[in-house]
Parts: C-alpha cells; structure tokens; sequence
C-alpha cells in the first residue's frame, strides 16, 4: 500500500518541514518577496494553462463519447422499433407452420392409407395374373 504524505512530511530544500517555524533566517526582505510573488505567479500561470489544456481535452473526448453515445441510443431505438415489427411476424410464421406440418402429416397419413388400400384391393389381381402368366410360361415352354 503506498504510503499517503501529509503537508508536515514535505521537506524543502533547507531540510526544514513546511510550516515549521523558519531556523536562523532573518525576515525576507521585499524585494525577495516581490521575486518569490512572481515566481509563485509564473508557476500558477504554467500550471493553470496546463489544467485548461487538459480540461479541453477531455471535454472533446466527453463531447464526442456523447455524440457516439446518443447515436447507438438512436440506433438502439430503430432496433426496438424492429423487433416490434418482427416478433408478431414470427409468431404468424410459426403458427403457419405448425399448420402447414399438420396438413402435410394429415396429406401423408391419407397417402398412406389409400396406398394401403389399393395394394389389397389389386393383391388378389395381382396374384392371379402372376399365376396365369407362370401357367402361360410353362404352356409356351411345352409347346
């Protein structure tokens, strides 16, 4: 875990910690007050145009994450609206056909049944003219 400083742990370069009472110095004078002004001055200034460099920065980034944003919200919307328009449609495909595959088994059965019925209706037909024709055959062959 890092370790969290406070204003008191800061050192200067004198190796006194801020806000300590000043050791041996005598009272600045006012020139050196003016410097020190106009330095801290420089400093804000620097770092002030730094904070507002950063800041347009993100607020382009902001700016344009929320125009992409509003767009897939737009795009989300025309997606709902779609699958408003398509689920009822699936759901009469569905039950078309499930109709259909119910007409086609009913069709299937039926077929069915009447192939069932026309092979014992022609059976017996069948194997009568089977048994003329091997009676025939062994006639022709005698002959």
């Amino acid at each position: 875990m890092p370790r969290i400083y406070t204003l008191n742990d800061v050192g200067n370069s004198e190796g006194r910690k801020l806000g300590s009472p000043p050791s041996k110095q005598y009272p600045p004078s006012r020139l050196e007050l003016e410097e020190q002004l106009k330095k801290d001055r420089e400093i804000f200034v620097k770092s002030a145009k730094q904070l507002l460099t950063k800041y347009h920065g993100l607020d382009k980034k902001n700016k344009c994450m929320q125009s992409a944003l509003d767009v897939s919200h737009e795009e989300n919307e025309r997606m709902q609206q779609s699958m408003n328009r398509i689920i009822p449609l699936t759901i009469r495909l569905d039950d078309l056909s499930n109709k259909l595959a119910s007409k086609l088994t009913c069709k299937r059965k039926s077929y069915s049944e009447s192939q069932h019925e026309l092979e014992s209706k022609y059976s017996a037909k069948i194997q009568s003219l089977k048994s003329k024709i091997k009676t025939l055959k062994r006639e022709a062959t005698s002959t």
